[in-house]
């Protein structure tokens, strides 16, 4: 889903460190995202082979290395949403996308190239 395409406007971006339950660290970026009277938080990183950067154009010359050296060139996007409820912080989102993130990333990214 492309949010600007449905109408969501980018109100805040920035960087997102996540350090998950198995200790890795995952480079992500945070998204603040507004629509009339909602707001969406978003989480996401891009992934190749052992790679994550928030970093779009990063990723792809990750991915151009891992093709001249003739390693795997699987790529994802794994991005996290969730809807602000009403009357809730921000903060309070960010607690809770940080403790779902920590626990299902590992088990997400098991399953990706």
């Amino acid at each position: 889903m492309c949010y600007q395409g449905d109408g969501w406007t980018v109100e805040e971006k920035q960087p997102f460190p996540l350090k998950v339950r198995d200790k890795r660290h995952v480079s992500m970026a945070k998204l603040v995202l507004g629509r009339g009277r909602e707001t969406l938080l978003c989480l996401y990183t891009f992934k190749t082979g052992n790679f994550y950067t928030e970093n779009y154009y990063l990723h792809q010359f990750h991915m151009m290395l891992n093709q001249l050296a003739r390693r795997t060139t699987g790529a994802a996007l794994v991005r996290i949403t969730t809807l602000l409820r009403e009357n809730e912080e921000p903060d309070e989102a960010v607690k809770r996308m940080r403790e779902f993130s920590e626990e299902a990333v590992p088990h997400i990214v098991r399953c990706l190239p």
